[in-house]
């Protein structure tokens, strides 16, 4: 499993590289649900997203890594000193990780378009941070700013889609063998545990009076009704997923 959740996040950070400043959220899973845990992205302009950051968040601390930054977002200047509303982890190869509660995340998501859209413009005159990693653009505040650029075209988009769709897809692949296979989950094993010790009552009871028997068997085929469930379920998922993979490929595709 090590090694599977291995290649699963090798292949997840290949995806975001190759589909820049595009927000992928990670999870944390739950018995009966998800937990937003931090949001990924990748981008070649490290330097201006920095800045656009610092710029957009009245009370910002920052402190230097070794391979980057990091950036603490705060509810003002004199409190929060030891819990900030977020944390920004940037990389020089073009990382950027964002922590913090749910709430503050889907803040984050909510805001990150128009931050985007402020990069972009950015960029129009400010050069790719890969051509100098070292050397912070001079002044970028004093910059004249062009017209807005124009949105992203429709294929872009959709491309961008796809590729949160597909980390999404093989994540729930991941996760769906993880729970059919780990002997400390819960809900199949629990199910056939359960289903093993009614056969051993049947056998018990088989000399009982027949009402006791019929109620057990009802019990019996009840548990065996959940297990196809949930098995259900996963496949009905499942088949979602690569319905949508499918048309997005389609639109993404020349012939479209």
């Amino acid at each position: 499993m090590c090694e599977s959740w291995q290649l699963w996040r090798e292949h997840k950070e290949k995806t975001l590289r190759e589909n820049p400043e595009v927000l992928f959220t990670d999870y944390t899973h739950q018995k009966y649900g998800r937990n937003k845990n931090n949001h990924i992205f990748f981008t070649d302009s490290i330097h201006t997203w920095r800045d656009t950051l610092c710029k957009n968040y009245a009370y910002v601390s920052s402190e230097d890594i070794g391979s980057g930054g990091r950036l603490k977002i705060r509810k003002d200047e004199q409190h929060d000193k030891d819990g900030p509303l977020l944390t920004i982890t940037y990389y020089t190869k073009g990382k950027v990780m964002v922590q913090g509660n749910e709430a503050n995340l889907e803040s984050f998501e909510e805001e990150f378009s128009l931050l985007k859209a402020e990069v972009d413009t950015k960029k129009i005159n400010v050069p790719s941070d890969n051509e100098d990693d070292e050397s912070p653009t001079e002044n970028p505040i004093t910059l004249s700013i062009s017209a807005p650029p124009t949105p992203a075209s429709s294929t872009n988009q959709l491309k961008e889609s796809m590729a949160l769709l597909e980390l999404d897809f093989a994540e729930f692949k991941e996760l769906t063998q993880a729970r059919l296979s780990d002997p400390q989950d819960n809900t199949v094993q629990q199910l056939q545990e359960e289903l093993l010790q009614l056969k051993r009552d049947n056998q018990t009871l088989a000399f009982e009076p027949k009402g006791s028997v019929e109620a057990l068997k009802q019990e019996n085929n009840l548990l065996y009704a959940k297990l196809a469930k949930v098995k259900e379920d996963a496949e009905i998922r499942e088949r979602r997923f690569t319905r949508q993979v499918q048309h997005l490929t389609d639109q993404c595709s020349p012939s479209s």
